[in-house]
C-alpha cells in the first residue's frame, strides 16, 4: 500500500434500474410503440433526477458524492424477447449502460428462448452493442435449459444490481417461477422502488405508505410522469431523493465550538480528507502491552505496516479469483472502489485506534503521578533542610500541574479531533466493507436496497458510504458456473473466515492475557497498600511506648503514608485502564467470533462439491451479518468509553 497517497474516497453517484416483463405472448394486444415510449419516459425522468441529486451535491458546501462528473446510469435486463428488448432500446436510447444478465450462457439462452427471426435479430443487435454494454453476466449452474431456477436466479441477480424496478406486467397472476408477478414481489419485499408500466400504457408507483393508508388501494400510486404537480410524480421523486441522498442526521449531543463536528455530513467530510499513515507516536497502548504482556520489540513509534502486510496476500488471493472469473475490468473495479476504500479506512481506524487508546493510557498514569508527586513533598519536607525543602516541593508542584495540564490539553484534543469517534465509524465501515468481496465475486451484490434506517450520526453516514461505494462496483463480464462458485467457496474459507479466526483466537489470548496481568498487579498494589498500614500501625504502636522513636517519626510514618497514598492510586488507574478497555469483554466476544466462523466454514466446506447458487448466497449473507453482528457488539463495548479527564 502506498501510505503516501488516499485513493480519491468519495464515491460517485449510481443509478441503478431493472427490468422485468412479458414476453411476446403476453404483449399481443398492447402496442409496443406506446410502452416503449412510456418507459422511455420513466428512465427519462430517473436520469433526470439522478442530475439533480449531482446538481444539488455540486453546490453544496460538503459534498458526498464525487463533484465534476454525470451520474453513472445501469440498466439491468435478460434481454429476453417482448418487455426486456424494448426497454432496453428505451434505456440505449435514454443514456444508460447496459448490464446484461443471462440465465444461461448465451447459445443456451437462445435455444430455450425459441426467438422468431425478428426477435433473434434483435437480441443479437443488443448483445453486440458495444457502447452500451459495461457487463455481460452468463450463468451456467444447471444443464436443463427449461429449468425455472436459471430464470428465478437470473432474476435475483438484476434484483441485487437495481435500485429501482421497471415491471412491464398486466396485472394477472401466475406467471411461475421466475416470472414477472414473483419478482416484482420479491422485489417489494426488498424495498426497491417499483414502476409498474401495465400493458395498456399506464404507470404506477408501490408506495407502502399509499398502502398503510388505504389498503384496497393496494399500494400502486398512478404516475403522470408529464405533469411536474402530479401526487404520483412527485411521491416518485422523493423515494428516488430518499434512496440516494445523503440522510441529514445531526449530532444528538450540542458540540463545543471548534470541536470535531460529528454530525453525519461532517464525519464524511471528515473521511474524505483523511490520508492514510505509515506510523504513529502515540504508543502508550502499546508500551502497556510490552509491559504486561511481555510482547516483544519495545518501540516508541507504531507502525502500521504489518496490518497492510497481514491484510495484502488475503486481498490479492481475492483480486486472482476476481481475474479468473471476470477479468481485469473486474479486478481492477474491485480493487479501486473496494480494497482501496478498504484499506484507507483500516489504516486511519488503526490510527485513531492508537490515538484514543493511548491518550486514555496517558490520562490515567499522569492522573496517578500527579498524586505521587502530591504526596512526595511529605517525605521531602522531613529529609531536607528547610530551605532545600521549599525548592524541592515547588518543583514537584509544578511536575503535578504540569501532569494534570497535559491530561486537560490531551483530552480537549481528543475531543476536538473525534480520536474516539473516527476509531467506531472507520473500523465499523473497514469490516463493512471487507465482507462484501464475498457476494460481488459471484456476480451479485451485498447492498440491501432499503433506505438507511439508523439513528446515530455515526451508523448513518457510514451505511450511505457502503451503499453508495457498493453500486459503484457492477456485475462482472463473465460465466459463472459451479467452478466460479467453487472458486467463491474457496476464498471464502482461505482469505476471509479463516484469517478472521485466526485473528479472534490471537486477539482473545492477547487481551485474556492483557486484562488477567493487569488485574493481579492492580491487585497487588492494593496487599501493598494493606501491608504499608499495618507497618505504619506497627511504627504509631511502637512510637506510643517510645515517644523519642526517631525510627517511627522520621521514616515510618512519612513513607508508609507515601505509598498508602500512592500504591491505590496506581492500583486505581490500572483498573480504568481496564474498564475503559473492557479486555475481558472484548475477549470473550472475539471466543464467541471464533465458534460462529468454525460454524460457518464447515457450511461453506459442505458446498463445495456440489456448489448451489442460491444456498450458497444465503450462506455469504450469513457471514456478513455474523460480521456486522460482532461490530454491533464491539460497537456497544466502546461506544459509551469516550476520553475522560482523570479516574
Amino acid at each position: 500500500m502506498d501510505f503516501n497517497q488516499s485513493p480519491f474516497l468519495a464515491p460517485r453517484l449510481t443509478l441503478r434500474v431493472g427490468v422485468t416483463g412479458h414476453r411476446p405472448n403476453k404483449l399481443k394486444d398492447a402496442d409496443l410503440g406506446l410502452l416503449h415510449r412510456q418507459a422511455k419516459t420513466v428512465l427519462t425522468f430517473l436520469a433526470g433526477q439522478a442530475q439533480h441529486l449531482q446538481d444539488e451535491n455540486d453546490k453544496a458546501e460538503t459534498a458526498s458524492f464525487q463533484s465534476g462528473v454525470s451520474p453513472v446510469l445501469r440498466f439491468a435486463t435478460a434481454l429476453a424477447a417482448g418487455a426486456d428488448s424494448f426497454t432496453a432500446d428505451a434505456a440505449i436510447e435514454s443514456g444508460y449502460d447496459l448490464n446484461l444478465i443471462l440465465p444461461f450462457p448465451e447459445q443456451t439462452y437462445k435455444d430455450s428462448q425459441g426467438f422468431s427471426d425478428t426477435e433473434l435479430r434483435t437480441f443479437d443487435r443488443l448483445m453486440n452493442h458495444d457502447p452500451a454494454i459495461t457487463s455481460r453476466t452468463e450463468l451456467d449452474v444447471t444443464a436443463n435449459k427449461s429449468d425455472p431456477g436459471a430464470y428465478v436466479a437470473a432474476g435475483r441477480l438484476i434484483l441485487a444490481h437495481c435500485d429501482i424496478l421497471l415491471a412491464v406486467w398486466d396485472g394477472q397472476e401466475g406467471d411461475g417461477a421466475g416470472g414477472t408477478a414473483e419478482i416484482l414481489a420479491e422485489a417489494q419485499q426488498r424495498g426497491l422502488i417499483v414502476v409498474w408500466l401495465s400493458t395498456n400504457g399506464s404507470l404506477q408507483l408501490w408506495s407502502p405508505s399509499e398502502s398503510d393508508q388505504n389498503p384496497g388501494n393496494a399500494g400502486w400510486l398512478p404516475v403522470d410522469l408529464d405533469r411536474q404537480d402530479d401526487p404520483g410524480t412527485r411521491e416518485l421523486g422523493k423515494q428516488v431523493g430518499a434512496r440516494f441522498r445523503f440522510p441529514d442526521v445531526s449530532g444528538t449531543v450540542a458540540k463545543p465550538r471548534n470541536h470535531a463536528d460529528l454530525s453525519a455530513l461532517g464525519c464524511l467530510d471528515a473521511f474524505h480528507k483523511e490520508k492514510t499513515r505509515e506510523k504513529s507516536f502515540a504508543s502508550a497502548f502499546n508500551i502497556l502491552q510490552w509491559v504486561f504482556r511481555r510482547k516483544p520489540g519495545f518501540s516508541l513509534s507504531v507502525s502500521y505496516a504489518a496490518s497492510a502486510d497481514y491484510a495484502g496476500p488475503h486481498w490479492d488471493c481475492v483480486g486472482k479469483t476476481a481475474h479468473e472469473i471476470g477479468g481485469d475490468g473486474f479486478r481492477d473495479r474491485l480493487q479501486s472502489k473496494l480494497r482501496a476504500r478498504w484499506e484507507t479506512a483500516d489504516n486511519v481506524a488503526n490510527h485513531y485506534a492508537h490515538r484514543f487508546r493511548s491518550a486514555y493510557v496517558l490520562n490515567f498514569l499522569l492522573a496517578a503521578l500527579a498524586v505521587l508527586l502530591g504526596l512526595l513533598i511529605l517525605p521531602a519536607g522531613i529529609w531536607l533542610p528547610t530551605d532545600k525543602a521549599l525548592h524541592a516541593k515547588s518543583v514537584l508542584v509544578v511536575l503535578e500541574l504540569l501532569c494534570i495540564g497535559y491530561i486537560l490539553v490531551n483530552t480537549y484534543l481528543g475531543r476536538l479531533h473525534g480520536w474516539h469517534q473516527k476509531w467506531l465509524d472507520y473500523r465499523s465501515l473497514a469490516e463493512a466493507l471487507r465482507p462484501a468481496r464475498l457476494p460481488i465475486l459471484m456476480g451479485s451484490s451485498p447492498l440491501r436496497p432499503g433506505s438507511v434506517g439508523t439513528s446515530t450520526p455515526g451508523e448513518a453516514w457510514v451505511a450511505w458510504y457502503v451503499r453508495s461505494s457498493l453500486r459503484e462496483i457492477g456485475p462482472p463480464t463473465a460465466r459463472i458456473g459451479p467452478e466460479q462458485l467453487r472458486g467463491v467457496i474457496d476464498v471464502a474459507i482461505d482469505c476471509e473466515i479463516r484469517a478472521q479466526i485466526a485473528y479472534h483466537e490471537d486477539n482473545f489470548k492477547k487481551l485474556e492475557k492483557l486484562d488477567h496481568r493487569m488485574e493481579k498487579t492492580a491487585l497487588c498494589l492494593l496487599y501493598l497498600t494493606l501491608f504499608a498500614g499495618i507497618v505504619f500501625l506497627c511504627g504509631w504502636g511502637y512510637y506510643l511506648f517510645d515517644s523519642d522513636a526517631k525510627l517511627a517519626k522520621d521514616l515510618l510514618k512519612p513513607w508508609t503514608t507515601f505509598f498508602g497514598g500512592a500504591l491505590p492510586v496506581f492500583g486505581a488507574a490500572l483498573f480504568g485502564m481496564r474498564a475503559t478497555g473492557d479486555f475481558r469483554s472484548a475477549a470473550r466476544q472475539s471466543r464467541r467470533m471464533v465458534k460462529d466462523l468454525q460454524w460457518l466454514e464447515q457450511q461453506l466446506s459442505r458446498q463445495r462439491d456440489a456448489p448451489d447458487r442460491h444456498a450458497l448466497r444465503r450462506t455469504l449473507a450469513q457471514i456478513t451479518r455474523t460480521m456486522a453482528d460482532d461490530m454491533n457488539v464491539w460497537g456497544l463495548i466502546y461506544s459509551e468509553r469516550g476520553l475522560e479527564a482523570g479516574f
